[in-house]
């Protein structure tokens, strides 16, 4: 009897011709799920934003940028989005609270504190609002709209870490 094809035989000629078109490393320890990418200045080319740690304090790293954010708090969540402008703000998660960075205009659009802390940081539209800023803590989840305001808030039984929006009963609407 003629042999049966080996499914994976394809497969596995796949993946040993993968090859990255380009690789770069940081010389610094990053935060486990704190790298994005983000158009944070008027060239409007995608530039990697990556949070480091150092004992106590944090920085934020901007690759191809020449630019170090020092924070000085442990950062625990990182996002990148466009709140209302034509270009990406910096949200900082941290032990005491939330940071919201406009890095083109060095400006710090919210700076919140958040007795818990964050773990983590979801945004994206929820009810009325077009852009909600939701942080994960420490058995709690705050919503904060563009200015910073508080949107929403939520007890949860335990740590907090890690949010999605989702329209989960297809009504139209995102659920956290």
């Amino acid at each position: 009897p003629k042999p049966k094809p080996n499914l994976f035989s394809n497969l596995d000629y796949l993946m040993l011709s993968l090859r990255p078109d380009f690789s770069y490393g940081l010389s610094h320890h990053i935060v486990p799920g704190c790298a994005r990418f983000g158009k944070i200045d008027e060239t409007g080319e995608s530039k990697l934003i990556a949070a480091t740690a150092t004992n106590k304090v944090g920085e934020i790293i901007i690759h191809d940028n020449e630019t170090v954010l020092n924070i000085n708090e442990k950062i625990r969540a990182l996002e990148v989005t466009t709140l209302n402008k034509t270009h990406d703000v910096i949200i900082v998660g941290t032990v005491s609270g939330v940071l919201v960075y406009d890095v083109y205009n060095n400006t710090a659009l919210i700076q919140r504190e958040l007795i818990d802390g964050i773990n983590c940081i979801e945004v994206g539209k929820f009810n009325t609002y077009d852009k909600i800023i939701f942080c994960g803590g420490n058995c709690a989840v705050w919503g904060l709209d563009i200015e910073g305001k508080d949107a929403f808030w939520t007890v949860t039984g335990d740590n907090v870490l890690s949010l999605c929006l989702s329209d989960v009963d297809n009504d139209g609407n995102n659920e956290v």
